[in-house]
């Protein structure tokens, strides 16, 4: 009966999701795209050629990744398991980044749970071309990721909003200001919690 029990455990710790992964990631995106050279020239890195940010959550070994894209859909927050990320970011993963939860934290499930509830269900979010730092129901990738982090989850910025003069005829016409203020895709890299592991 005893050798019964133990194989029954080991097929059920067998069957187990691997959880050794699970955690809170922030993944730098590499892009071709011809504005590139324009989004790239906000980064805190200037050295540094990504362009897009994602925030990816692995609960009980599942994989889910969130991102504010520029869509037509009424929502402009996608949600991504593993396999469609890979297809999509593969072989344009710049940096990833992994938080160092505290005791005080909430747990994970609850963070992805804010990001998906607060976020992912919510058909009012637009995406904003213009980085407006007053509306946040339009948002853009950095932003989106932002407001979730600090706003909800209480993982605090400082120092987050960066302001810069625009000389390029290009920026200046597309957003209709010689000045700008924003957040950059790499914010978080001031924060001491988020430690680079590629």
């Amino acid at each position: 009966m005893k050798i019964f029990l133990l194989l029954c455990l080991l097929l059920v710790l067998g069957c187990k999701p691997n959880a050794s992964s699970d955690g809170m990631y922030i993944y730098l995106i590499e892009s071709d795209s011809k504005t590139t050279n324009y989004i790239k020239s906000f980064n805190l890195c200037k050295e540094c050629n990504y362009s897009h940010i994602c925030i990816v959550f692995e609960v009980n070994g599942v994989f889910e990744s969130f991102e504010a894209l520029p869509l037509i859909s009424s929502n402009c927050i996608v949600r991504t398991n593993k396999n469609e990320f890979n297809k999509k970011y593969k072989d344009n993963i710049s940096e990833i980044w992994k938080y160092k939860f505290k005791d005080n934290d909430l747990t994970i499930k609850e963070i992805r749970d804010v990001f998906f509830y607060d976020f992912y269900n919510n058909e009012q979010f637009k995406y904003d071309y213009k980085f407006d730092l007053k509306t946040h129901n339009k948002l853009y990738c950095s932003e989106f990721i932002f407001i979730g982090l600090n706003n909800y989850c209480n993982i605090e910025f400082d120092n987050y909003i960066n302001s810069v003069k625009l000389e390029d005829d290009f920026l200046v016409n597309y957003f209709k200001s010689d000045s700008l203020k924003y957040i950059p895709i790499d914010f978080f890299k001031e924060n001491d919690n988020f430690s680079k592991i590629k």
